[in-house]
């Protein structure tokens, strides 16, 4: 099943019709429009500015281990 939505995905990214993708990959309507979703859903993800964009943070200076003894 994850094969599927894999290919759906890409077919859809390649401009292919949702019918056609149906069709090609043998299964329902309703599957390749939940991959659609998940699709935009990931878009819109990316587009996203970074709202908490952490600073790097400084090295800390390395510590040198002295054995006791």
């Amino acid at each position: 099943m994850e094969a599927k939505r894999v290919s759906a995905f890409t077919l859809l990214e390649a401009g292919w019709t949702k019918k056609a993708i149906a069709n090609y990959l043998k299964c329902d309507l309703s599957f390749v429009y939940k991959v659609e979703k998940l699709k935009n859903e990931e878009v819109d993800f990316k587009r996203k500015p970074w709202s908490g964009h952490q600073k790097p943070t400084q090295k800390q200076p390395h510590l040198i281990n002295v054995r006791s003894g």
